[in-house]
């Protein structure tokens, strides 16, 4: 585990061997009564993504790998789906929304990663993006080689 520490502060301190992530969420495909999809991510006592959704949910289901989520409605009218437990391993991997109401489906993806590209450079909070990014890389060496 130190070795890693130490290795997280070298690419801390040498920022040019950091790699900006892929900068862009995407969406396939629609569902009548969504009019408008957005995706966040919440870092707290752990990570998880959160997405929000402009319009009707009456009659549409909401999944994420096999579990199913009730959107939440806001006091902006607007609803969420909360997705918790990202591992640090799993930073670079994409959370997938999928959306259903009978033949239609809507796929949201959107990954911590997305969101540390976006603001990568930002003076407030580019460094925090970096550092995430620069941990996720290095957890994911660290559970893929023990």
């Amino acid at each position: 585990m130190k070795k890693n520490l130490r290795r997280l502060a070298f690419h801390l301190n040498q920022q040019q061997f950091l790699t900006k992530p892929e900068s862009a969420a995407s969406r396939t495909g629609s569902v009548s009564g969504i009019t408008k999809y957005q995706a966040s991510l919440i870092l707290g006592s752990e990570t998880s993504v959160k997405f929000y959704l402009t319009g009707s949910v009456e009659g549409l289901t909401f999944k994420v790998g096999e579990k199913d989520y009730i959107p939440v409605q806001g006091s902006d009218g607007r609803y969420s789906i909360t997705v918790s437990g990202i591992k640090s391993y799993e930073l670079n991997k994409a959370v997938e929304l999928v959306i259903t109401s009978g033949t239609e489906t809507a796929t949201i993806s959107y990954s911590p990663y997305v969101y540390a590209a976006n603001y990568w450079e930002n003076e407030e909070i580019g460094k925090l993006c970096q550092a995430l990014v620069a941990y996720g890389d290095l957890a994911n060496t660290y559970f893929n080689n023990n």
